[in-house]
């Protein structure tokens, strides 16, 4: 609840600073945009590859926000607002208690308070949908390690509908059977890989009805979007790194990129001393290496975020009061500054 009282001040400051602006100029920009466009009026048959559009975003969520204006006669950018400050909500429980299972109470607070106050989280208040993907994952993670095959079938479909680092929960459905398998004979297990791609699949035969293409999010993504992120080709990064050390604020996303990669060392070192079942890994690695490898996702930050694990671990490693309490006030406070950038300029991606 703080986090969310700390963007909405944000939101309002900001817009105090703009004569004019509104709230969905804060709540529903960027990307959340074409979640609301996809909500009013779902995937059109029209399709360019060369130009961004609604084919590059899952429909998990639209749908959601469309069933709650629906049932309340919202406006679709309103429904979406309440629906996520629901989603991130459940999201924290959901990640509480697997967390909790693994270590302690005390650590699974942290690990909540961390997730709450990421310099990125403020897209929990926006219409994004990170909440629901951080809610289906920690379900499904929860589900496997309860060998609750079928929940963790659903949640992980439901995942690979809402982002595409969602399918990265295929592996973990498909390790948590391999090992029910190999140790107890369990076959009903099987229930739970067999599940998880059908979300990404059923997406992807709908932009097949839709437009004729099946694989028409990426064809978008590579072909309009392809020059946004990190990637590891030396021709495209090389330049860039020596233009951040040349001029650092001119490339403000790669900037957070760089710092978030920076700070993945120390989650990746804290994972491995905390060593959780392999199928946090399994998940949490997948994620961050799809933001890294392919050059069509410019919020790196965003990516880190949803692999939560990684931020868990810090808190399961992280047990001073002091350190813990100095490593959220800096990182609300960056919460504030980048939110706030977001909303009056164009400099940031969220």
């Amino acid at each position: 609840m703080a986090a969310h009282l700390v963007t909405l001040f944000c939101a309002y400051f900001a817009m105090r600073l703009v004569p004019g602006r509104r709230w969905v100029d804060a709540l529903g920009s960027w990307d959340a945009g074409y979640y609301l466009r996809i909500a009013e009026g779902g995937y059109p048959s029209e399709f360019s590859p060369t130009t961004t559009s609604v084919h590059g975003f899952f429909p998990l969520y639209p749908l959601l926000t469309r069933g709650v204006h629906t049932l309340t006669g919202l406006s679709e950018f309103r429904a979406g607002v309440i629906l996520n400050v629901v989603l991130s909500a459940a999201a924290m429980v959901a990640i509480w208690l697997l967390v909790e299972r693994l270590a302690d109470a005390a650590a699974a607070t942290r690990a909540v308070v961390l997730m709450s106050f990421f310099p990125w989280a403020f897209v929990f208040r926006m219409t994004y949908a990170e909440p629901l993907l951080l809610l289906c994952a920690a379900t499904a993670l929860v589900a496997l390690l309860d060998r609750r095959w079928l929940l963790a079938g659903v949640a992980s479909a439901a995942a690979g509908a809402a982002r595409p680092n969602g399918a990265a929960l295929a592996l973990c459905c498909a390790w948590a059977s391999f090992e029910a398998i190999r140790h107890r004979r369990e076959w009903r297990s099987l229930v739970a890989p067999a599940l998880a791609p059908v979300g990404l699949l059923a997406f992807f035969t709908l932009l097949y009805v839709r437009t004729g293409d099946f694989l028409a999010n990426l064809h978008m993504k590579d072909r309009a979007l392809g020059d946004q992120g990190i990637g590891l080709d030396p021709a495209s990064a090389m330049p860039r790194i020596r233009g951040l050390l040349d001029a650092p604020l001119n490339d403000l996303n790669f900037v957070g990129s760089v710092l978030c990669l920076v700070a993945l060392v120390f989650m990746v070192w804290s994972m491995w001393r905390w060593r959780p079942p392999v199928i946090l890994w399994l998940f949490a690695v997948p994620v961050v290496l799809l933001a890294v490898v392919y050059t069509t996702y410019g919020s790196m930050p965003r990516f880190v975020l949803t692999a939560f694990p990684f931020i868990a671990a810090l808190a399961v490693r992280m047990r001073s009061d002091a350190v813990f309490g100095a490593v959220v006030g800096v990182s609300a406070a960056a919460m504030a500054a980048i939110y706030t950038t977001v909303i009056l300029s164009i400099t940031l991606t969220p």
